[in-house]
């Protein structure tokens, strides 16, 4: 592998945010970036009685979040993904009354017998995937609506003789269709064969929740996300409590490759960057300046300490899928007294046997937990081998998520080899960055610094890179 890579910026991009000024990497979030693919996590749920009656006691705790907030604030703050605090505990409730309201929806939601079967039928599945949880969750949401308003003793006039059982298909969650899925997985030798039924029932139930709201009211948000998105929404949620946010900068092993010039280079107009990179435990990467520190100054202000730090380059894999991660074995968010008494174990006393071992060797699962966050992150479908990419990861433990503007790393410019110019860069964006090179190279003294130029050969009809050998950085001035 070279020990050079390259990143492709347009002008705006390389001057009007000043990244060549200020010598400055920009990290996007995954979901910023063009491949879906590299946002996605294959989760699957293998849980038993206490694991699952968790994560439904998680589910309630959310959307009785969510009712309460429509109650307070009507249609004015809109309800958003992150407004479904998958992060709640019980014991942090802010009143006595919220936790009694919420110890009687407990009560009544799992004393109910068809409850039960769905507990019992989802503790003897040996791997639930996303489609198949969606499907319960789907078919219990107006159960769990009903019950959740039914905990509001502020509304007048409620119908309190309403059957919220009528609302559950107890025929869904019956120990026989268990049976069935169960039965399927059995006498087949392809891999989940069920995920097909639940794929087509998903989709049956987007299409119809979409009929809904055409049906609806426009400037009800909030009662749509409620009443139809809550159980998608908060799939997508809860996955928040595996692993850290993570962001990335990307660079490629080519600069020679005309369609990365016209994607990320502002069709050729822009530039290209080449870095020299540094090998730290066989592991090639860039140093860059960080954020290593955070705490509070002696009269009360924020601290944050900053200091260089290694950041390996973790090569794309377009080969790969992504690799199944355990839901429960892999909540690496809480702390671990939330974990155990909220995730694991039943009322904070009996820890489930299937999570038992991942309190006996901590490191061990710390080093498994990382492995699998850092292998899942370097994927992509193969349309994209032709980019030959390679990226940083960028994730901190200290905040979690971590700001845009704290997103921005400063690079050393001894790492920055050359500047390669596109075949349509203008001569006046040439002119602008050789003055920016030339008076970074008059403070750092070095003047050894080199620019390129991109040109279409049609003979080979290739991108060809050539040096413009007779533009030289001096100590006081670029001559010619």
């Amino acid at each position: 592998m070279s020990e050079f890579v390259y990143r492709f910026r347009s002008i705006d991009k390389l001057l009007g945010f000043k990244e060549l000024e200020t010598q400055s990497i920009y990290f996007c979030p995954p979901n910023d970036l063009n491949d879906p693919v590299e946002n996605f996590k294959d989760i699957v749920w293998h849980g038993d009685k206490i694991l699952w009656t968790n994560l439904l006691k998680n589910y309630l705790l959310c959307l009785y979040s969510a009712y309460l907030h429509i109650r307070i604030f009507g249609e004015a703050e809109p309800l958003k993904q992150e407004d479904i605090h998958v992060f709640s505990t019980y014991d942090k409730l802010p009143t006595q009354k919220y936790k009694d309201n919420i110890c009687k929806l407990f009560q009544t939601f799992f004393e109910n017998e068809t409850i039960k079967n769905l507990i019992d039928g989802l503790s003897s599945r040996e791997n639930v995937r996303r489609n198949e949880l969606l499907f319960y969750l789907e078919n219990i949401h107006l159960f769990c609506i009903t019950l959740v308003q039914n905990q509001d003793d502020t509304v007048e006039n409620k119908k309190k003789t309403f059957d919220a059982s009528s609302l559950l298909k107890e025929q869904l969650f019956s120990p026989e269709f268990f049976r069935w899925i169960n039965r399927i997985k059995k006498e087949t030798s392809v891999e989940y064969p069920e995920e097909q039924f639940f794929s087509i029932s998903a989709q049956v139930a987007q299409q119809t929740k979409i009929l809904t709201a055409l049906r609806t009211d426009k400037n009800e948000k909030n009662k749509r996300f409620y009443l139809l998105s809550f159980p998608r929404l908060y799939l997508r949620q809860i996955e928040e409590l595996l692993f850290w946010p993570w962001y990335t900068a990307c660079f490629s092993n080519t600069a020679s490759n005309s369609s990365m010039w016209g994607y990320y280079a502002e069709g050729h107009k822009g530039v290209c960057l080449k870095f020299k990179t540094t090998k730290q435990h066989e592991h090639r990467g860039i140093f860059l300046r960080t954020i290593t520190s955070d705490g509070w100054s002696k009269n009360g202000g924020s601290h944050k300490g900053y200091g260089n730090v290694f950041f390996p380059l973790y090569d794309i894999n377009y080969e790969a899928k992504v690799k199944p991660v355990s839901f429960f074995r892999s909540i690496g968010r809480l702390p671990l007294p939330d974990l155990i008494g909220q995730w694991h174990t039943e009322d904070g006393k009996n820890t489930s046997p299937l999570v038992q071992d991942l309190f006996k060797n901590r490191d061990e699962w710390h080093k498994n937990y990382w492995k699998t966050f850092l292998e899942n992150i370097p994927i992509k479908t193969q349309e994209w081998r032709h980019e030959e990419e390679s990226r940083l990861i960028h994730h901190s433990l200290l905040s979690g998520t971590i700001p845009k503007e704290e997103r921005i790393l400063n690079y050393s410019f001894k790492d920055l080899d050359r500047i390669i110019f596109g075949i349509n860069t203008s001569e006046d964006h040439k002119l602008e960055i050789m003055q920016i090179i030339h008076d970074i190279c008059q403070k750092e003294k070095r003047f050894d610094f080199n620019f390129y130029q991109a040109s279409y050969n049609s003979f080979s009809g290739k991108v060809d890179i050539h040096p413009l050998n007779l533009i030289k950085i001096t100590e006081k001035e670029t001559t010619v």
